[in-house]
């Protein structure tokens, strides 16, 4: 029998076999150390960087805390302040009316609304004809009354004269002296020369002048017009001062009695520029039973003569200055809210609220009775949404 011999290209094959099998396990177990060395090593890394992580700047903290502008306010002491409202009103207001009835026969230039007049100066005039022939009869009515009695005066004498030549022992009547008859004449002669003085005024009633220096408000007569006793012919304002009132609560006289000041300062709330300097002249002794209220009296003399003319019906505000308040705290108009509150930022960044006394308003600002005598963070513009202890981030501003 032939023996079968296998060909040497299978035994090649068998022994590359083994070769690769043996490399692959190598490569495993390199693979495997490779790892055991690497993980621990990563994990070693992971934890330091954790670790050793570089702590957060400052500012970035506060960029997510919200911020708030805050004015470091100290309590001290400052002069205590009002600003009142008020109208400026003449000092006299008059309402022109007829004296004497008759036609308007003449009107002066100067009877114009809005005219300045002075004091003497013609204004209107009434028919006097009537009233030069009062005068008249009453002048001869005296000159009758007077006639008749230095003629019972005579007569008096006489009776008198007489009586003591009679002889008799008895005391004489008065009708025998005349007394009652000399009474009468009297009497008519005094009650002539009364109607001699009311017809003389009458008369001098019939020139309408102006009583004062003023300013014609208004007329409500014409030429040709007629007018009787008590019409109404116009309305003139004085103009040798004007007065604003003011009107006070009895806690802003209580701070003010003290030291009432002789002269406040008025600014015009038209025209901003314009201030002119009043005097104090009075204080109501009443408390106005609708506002409780009582009214301060101020005075400015000759306004249409000041540089900028103080005419009556302007509105201004007066501002007035009382002795110094100690323990004041001085805030921005702005910070405190329509409620009544005050906030402030802790000393640990954490917002807080108070409602504090308001003594005083001026200046744009606002004057508090301070509650300690240690410095507040005041917050300039508090919000609608704040919240008492919200963690902030308060940004300083100088104060004012």
């Amino acid at each position: 029998m032939n023996a079968i011999v296998k060909p040497t290209s299978d035994a090649s094959t068998t022994q590359s076999q083994n070769s690769d099998v043996k490399a692959r396990r190598g490569k495993k177990i390199w693979v495997s150390l490779l790892a055991l060395t690497t993980i621990p090593l990563a994990l070693w890394a992971t934890a330091y960087a954790i670790n050793n992580k570089p702590a957060p700047m400052q500012s970035e903290k506060h960029q997510s805390l919200p911020a708030v502008t805050v004015i470091d306010s100290t309590p001290g002491a400052y002069p205590y302040q009002l600003t009142l409202n008020g109208e400026a009103t003449p000092e006299y207001e008059l309402k022109l009316k007829a004296d004497v009835a008759g036609k308007v026969t003449e009107v002066g230039k100067v009877f114009t609304a809005g005219a300045q007049v002075t004091k003497g100066e013609l204004l209107f005039v009434i028919d006097a004809t009537d009233y030069r022939a009062a005068l008249a009869s009453a002048r001869q009515t005296l000159a009758e009354a007077d006639y008749a009695l230095q003629q019972e005066q005579r007569e008096a004498e006489q009776a008198e004269r007489d009586w003591k030549r009679s002889g008799i022992k008895t005391p004489a009547s008065d009708l025998t002296l005349r007394k009652p008859q000399l009474a009468s004449a009297k009497a008519k002669f005094e009650a002539a020369q009364a109607a001699v003085e009311q017809a003389s005024k009458n008369l001098a009633r019939t020139r309408v002048i102006a009583p004062f220096d003023g300013v014609v408000v208004s007329r409500s007569v014409a030429l040709g017009d007629y007018v009787n006793v008590g019409a109404e012919a116009g309305t003139l304002y004085s103009v040798e001062a004007v007065q604003v009132r003011l009107s006070l609560t009895q806690q802003q006289w209580g701070r003010l009695q003290q030291d009432l000041p002789e002269t406040v300062t008025l600014r015009s709330i038209e025209d901003s520029g314009a201030t002119w300097s009043a005097q104090v002249v009075g204080l109501d002794n009443y408390i106005d039973t609708s506002t409780r209220l009582r009214g301060l009296l101020v005075e400015v003399q000759r306004p249409l003569q000041q540089e900028t003319a103080l005419l009556p019906g302007a509105f201004v505000e007066a501002e007035i200055r009382g002795a110094d308040m100690a323990g004041v705290l001085k805030v921005p108009a702005s910070a405190v809210t329509a409620g009544g509150y005050l906030w402030y930022v802790d000393q640990d960044n954490k917002l807080a609220r108070e409602t504090p006394e308001i003594l005083f308003a001026g200046d744009e600002s606002i004057y508090l009775k301070a509650e300690s005598a240690a410095a507040l963070a005041v917050v300039r513009n508090p919000l609608a949404g704040y919240a008492p202890g919200a963690q902030v981030h308060p940004v300083r501003e100088a104060a004012q």
